[in-house]
């Protein structure tokens, strides 16, 4: 009897310890939504630019191109931010029609399409290889989270 009822608190006491296994990245989450409204669009174009410079080994002269192009997708994110808390307070919370659906991810694709574009003008076979790379581990790492949330 003594045995069995070691072995059942042992068994719920793990099973307590999984359960709390993702937690922290919520936290990561808010954290970063927060960083992005508390720094301009100059800020953020500048830390990624220099993320990927460190990444890629970017020179000088595709740094700065690489800041244009990071620049463009910093105002993109901050505008979708700003549109996002407007319909927040105005408290909008309509689904979209199917063809105004369409017409957000089609202008979001072309706009996708656009960047990658620019980059892989900027950027070597080589430097653009690992670039797309890291996009698909970005892309899976936020697939990730986004699973956990449901």
């Amino acid at each position: 009897m003594k045995k069995i009822l070691i072995l059942m608190l042992a068994l719920t006491s793990s099973v307590a310890f999984a359960q709390h296994g993702g937690r922290g990245h919520h936290k990561q989450d808010g954290h970063r939504a927060e960083l992005l409204k508390e720094l301009s669009v100059e800020q953020l174009a500048q830390l990624e630019t220099k993320k990927l410079t460190l990444a890629l080994d970017l020179n000088a002269a595709q740094q700065q191109e690489m800041l244009k192009v990071q620049t463009t997708i910093a105002q993109d994110k901050k505008a979708m931010l700003a549109e996002r808390e407007a319909r927040k307070a105005a408290n909008e919370t309509q689904k979209l029609t199917p063809d105004q659906r369409f017409e957000k991810m089609d202008a979001a694709l072309d706009k996708k399409i656009a960047i990658k574009s620019e980059i892989k003008a900027i950027l070597s076979d080589q430097q653009f290889e690992k670039w797309e790379r890291m996009q698909h581990q970005r892309k899976g790492r936020k697939k990730g989270r986004q699973g956990r949330r449901k």
